[in-house]
């Protein structure tokens, strides 16, 4: 991965935006939903998906052309469904236990609620529709071959407020952009008092990202 220093882009309004409108019509989304868990089989929502058995200490997820290499100790959970320009994807987490997409009263919720413990990492993925109004991120990075625009990062409560660490410890958020048919989303929260270690983490996971062609 490469990067050159310019001015950072700000994903915030526009996943803001993108999950307004998505709240507007759940009601379309859940009946979607249920449409498909009636038709099609073997459809899985919120799957949680095992440490795989052989060596290695890693695991690859796949979704929609994009293939990621993480730690085979951290948790994935699925939280596919359709959205309305923004549709959640997943989340590797180091959290235990590890959390659902879908609350108790059964809404949906993205990124989910979950708590981490000291030097944990969360990272989550979607992919946000560029509609015309849109301006694109400028891209100063390079990940996995495609486009990308690397945000600086920001500390402190106020993005991501669905994830949580230990109090008094450092928390860090992380957003990345990249160019894929649309907008490729990811964002990382890490907490301390360790943050290089997690950082490392969430480094190595960007640089083994690769897209179908």
């Amino acid at each position: 991965m490469t990067t050159h220093a310019r001015a950072p882009f700000d994903l915030a309004p526009l996943i803001a935006e993108a999950k307004r409108r998505m709240r507007r019509r759940r009601w379309l989304v859940l009946g979607a939903l249920i449409l498909a868990a009636a038709t099609a089989a073997g459809f899985t929502f919120a799957s949680r998906s095992p440490a795989p058995a052989s060596g290695g200490g890693s695991a690859t997820g796949t979704w929609n052309g994009l293939s990621v290499l993480y730690p085979s100790s951290w948790t994935r959970v699925d939280c596919s469904w359709t959205g309305h320009h923004f549709d959640p994807i997943a989340v590797l987490t180091t959290a235990h236990p590890a959390p659902t997409c879908r609350g108790h009263n059964g809404s949906f919720s993205f990124p989910p609620r979950e708590h981490l413990e000291r030097d944990g990492v969360s990272v989550n993925f979607g992919y946000l529709a560029l509609l015309p109004m849109m301006r694109p991120p400028t891209w100063d990075a390079s990940i996995g071959g495609r486009p990308a625009h690397v945000a600086k990062p920001q500390y402190g409560t106020e993005r991501d407020r669905a994830v949580t660490c230990p109090t008094g410890v450092r928390r860090e958020v992380r957003s990345v952009a990249i160019e894929a048919n649309g907008l490729l989303t990811m964002s990382a929260v890490i907490c301390g008092p360790h943050l290089g270690a997690g950082n490392a983490a969430v480094d190595r996971l960007m640089a083994d990202f690769s897209f179908d062609k």
